[in-house]
């Protein structure tokens, strides 16, 4: 009887056909919020894109990660589907007021990183930000006197905000260029 009722219903479009039932993690750690459920969606999305398809589908966000236990949860999920390219998990790292600073989607604590070696990349080597009267500035990392510059014509690139994958095979994090095309994994 049940596998009629379900069929019924994904006929009827109350149980997405497409989508398998989320994964509820069990052990969650402490200081994690219980009633999160996952989903790999394994449709190549822009990170922009990814976060609207899990806000309208889900009614939910691209994931945050906040302890090793969820990391690794995240990935093994992520391993089912079989795909060998990272999906776009919800953390973002941009230039706010001269730093590079790196924060969740959801707006929850940033409270635990996985980075891989080198990572968080910041595609240019100057944090950028927009000054008021419309025209690029530039700040030197290290804080230092912005007293030189030398770019090529077309430089420099305005590409401020980089958005992370989680990798199937490392577990670790990576900065990519958000209009990459890659899965993802929704918490709703």
């Amino acid at each position: 009887m049940w596998p009629c009722l379900l069929l019924a219903l994904a006929l009827l479009g109350t149980v997405p056909a497409s989508h398998p039932a989320p994964l509820q993690l069990q052990g969650i750690p402490a200081g994690e919020t219980p009633q999160w459920r996952y989903a790999f969606v394994n449709k190549l999305r822009t990170y922009a894109l990814a976060q609207g398809y899990c806000q309208d589908k889900y009614r939910g966000q691209l994931a945050s990660v906040h302890s090793s236990a969820r990391n690794q949860e995240l990935q093994k999920l992520a391993r089912t589907y079989n795909t060998f390219i990272s999906p776009w998990i919800g953390a973002v790292t941009s230039c706010k007021a001269g730093k590079w600073k790196s924060y969740w989607e959801d707006s929850s604590a940033w409270n635990y990183a996985n980075w891989a070696p080198t990572q968080p990349l910041h595609i240019v080597t100057t944090c950028t930000t927009l000054s008021v009267r419309g025209k690029w500035k530039s700040y030197w990392e290290d804080s230092s006197a912005w007293n030189y510059a030398n770019w090529a014509p077309t430089q420099p690139l305005h590409i401020v905000t980089t958005c992370t994958t989680l990798s199937v095979r490392d577990g670790l994090w990576r900065s990519r260029i958000c209009l990459q095309l890659r899965p993802f994994i929704c918490q709703y």
